[in-house]
């Protein structure tokens, strides 16, 4: 899956830390109720 994410924390330059790339699908494991 083709995302922007954020690879680590950085509360000086947030921008810095976002990251345009593939991150591996999300499952259906994990996912609360309702959502």
């Amino acid at each position: 899956m083709f995302a922007v994410y954020a690879k680590e924390p950085n509360a000086d330059a947030p921008l810095e830390s976002l990251v345009v790339g593939e991150r591996p699908d999300p499952t259906e494991t994990g996912v609360p109720e309702g959502w």
